[in-house]
């Protein structure tokens, strides 16, 4: 019977459960949506990881005749990336998984998104991001760097900056399409009704291990 707490050995067959588990090229992958618990009974050595926080949601776009005019808003910053490889102990390891923010509404600011975390490691949520402000101006994108990973056997791209709202037409700012990517922007054009930002996506963890 494994004693918790002790240091897993390479020897052992590998033996844990939690997330949508799924096996690829001699690896098995643990996939974390929503907070829950890793739980190692059996050594497993080493153990690859990535954390991805929730996208920071788009600004709103602004339209009115009060002077200030039409303008799009700006995208959303990236949940931040972290990937490493830890060697684990036989114990029940804690996850959590940061949320997407929603989008501002007219010249709002979209909120932030929450931070995801894994055997001390923390990424936080991205930034809400707010109105270009001024007639005629297009958005900016959101802070971040995307980040490229193959750890669930495809190359995904993760944590990308929501995209600056466009003053070429009207439209509500793209939702996050990928784990930790913030909300476009609102496109705003010509004061013609209303354009919230898009909505971040929610943060991962992914672990994956050799069998």
């Amino acid at each position: 019977m494994p004693i918790p707490g002790i240091l897993a050995t390479a020897n052992q067959v590998p033996r844990a459960t939690g997330g949508s588990v799924t096996d690829s090229n001699n690896f098995r992958i643990h996939t974390f949506t929503g907070s829950t618990n890793f739980s190692l009974t059996k050594g497993i050595l080493p153990i690859q990881y990535i954390v991805v926080g929730g996208g920071g949601g788009g600004g709103g776009a602004g339209f009115g005749g009060d002077g200030a005019g039409s303008g799009a808003g700006n995208g959303g910053s990236a949940g931040i990336f972290n990937s490493g490889t830890f060697t684990p102990l036989i114990q029940s390891y804690s996850i959590t998984i940061g949320g997407g923010a929603g989008g501002g509404g007219f010249r709002g600011t979209g909120g932030t998104g929450t931070g995801s975390s894994f055997n001390n490691v923390t990424s936080s949520g991205g930034g809400g991001a707010g109105w270009a402000g001024g007639f005629g101006r297009s958005g900016s994108p959101g802070s971040g760097s995307s980040s490229v990973s193959t750890i669930n056997g495809t190359s995904i791209t993760y944590s990308k900056p929501g995209p600056g709202g466009s003053f070429s037409f009207t439209s509500p700012g793209t939702n996050g399409d990928t784990p930790g990517t913030g909300g476009g922007g609102g496109n705003g054009q010509n004061e013609q009704g209303n354009a919230n930002g898009g909505t971040g996506a929610n943060g991962i963890v992914i672990l994956r291990y050799s069998i």
